[in-house]
């Protein structure tokens, strides 16, 4: 039989190399400058009687589909490294691991009858401590809850990543040359081609056709619960540091040897 915690360990092993992948593909994408922001004239310019000009988003191209599909399997070992533990738990306990499964529920008020449900209980009263301070809820660790849920909603819709683009944060508009104007950094989420930013009078620094410089992140969408406008790779690496974190934790707390488990 394989050794206690080391399951854990190799789900989450997996996940880095599917994160690895997924770092990947992001920057694959972006190497081919798929987004732009464009100084150009607003459309509405000839009905309103005046020239406007619009900071524009251009887009060249979306990311693959099977994008989706690799985040799926992250949050897949995520969720599966912390079923494989609490097995490990309830067998050094010397007990059965038939339906077992590590705790989520909605509310603190639920954990302890989750738990059983679970059959943690059998892993005996220092786990379930430990598990209630980790506190595997809405309202408790978000960010553990959410490997949870995401794992649940991959198995019903795929995961697919929106873009959200910042536009330069020093942008110095020249509407009075003797005092420029300085335009902070404007964020958002993009759903479109053509997509305006910003709509403002003629600037002499920033003719139409002007690129401005912006940066561009892949986060989740609104479909991702507390996960939603978060930067997706650097919150999966959260997330499986996390996971790690909490293998590691028992693993200390049950160094062993386990007499139950033979040698």
């Amino acid at each position: 039989m394989i050794a206690p915690f080391e399951a854990s360990d190799l789900k989450i092993a997996r996940t880095k190399k599917h994160l690895q992948e997924l770092d990947a593909e992001i920057t694959s994408f972006f190497s081919t400058k798929p987004f732009r922001l464009v100084v150009e004239p607003w459309e509405l310019n000839e009905k309103l009687g005046y020239v406007t000009h619009a900071w524009v988003v251009r887009i060249s191209g979306m990311l693959a589909p099977t994008v989706s599909t690799i985040i799926g399997d992250i949050f897949h070992n995520l969720r599966t490294s912390l079923d494989v533990l609490a097995c490990d738990l309830v067998r050094i306990a010397g007990k059965s691991d038939k339906g077992v499964y590590f705790p989520f529920c909605d509310d603190a008020t639920g954990l302890p009858e989750m738990i059983k449900r679970r059959n943690l209980h059998r892993a005996g009263p220092e786990v379930v401590k430990i598990i209630s301070d980790l506190k595997p809820y809405r309202g408790g660790n978000d960010a553990l809850r959410a490997i949870h849920d995401m794992n649940i909603l991959d198995k019903h819709r795929a995961l697919v990543p929106v873009i959200a683009g910042g536009a330069s944060p020093a942008a110095m508009i020249g509407f009075n040359p003797a005092q420029p104007t300085n335009v902070p950094s404007i964020k958002s989420k993009i759903h479109r081609d053509g997509q305006y930013l910003v709509v403002m009078p003629p600037v002499s620094n920033l003719p139409p056709g002007t690129e401005l410089f912006a940066e561009w992140v892949i986060i989740f969408g609104t479909e991702a619960g507390p996960l939603a406008g978060c930067e997706v790779i650097k919150t999966i690496n959260h997330l499986m540091h996390l996971t790690e974190s909490i293998v590691q934790l028992f693993r200390t707390r049950f160094p062993g040897p386990y007499p139950s488990l033979g040698p």
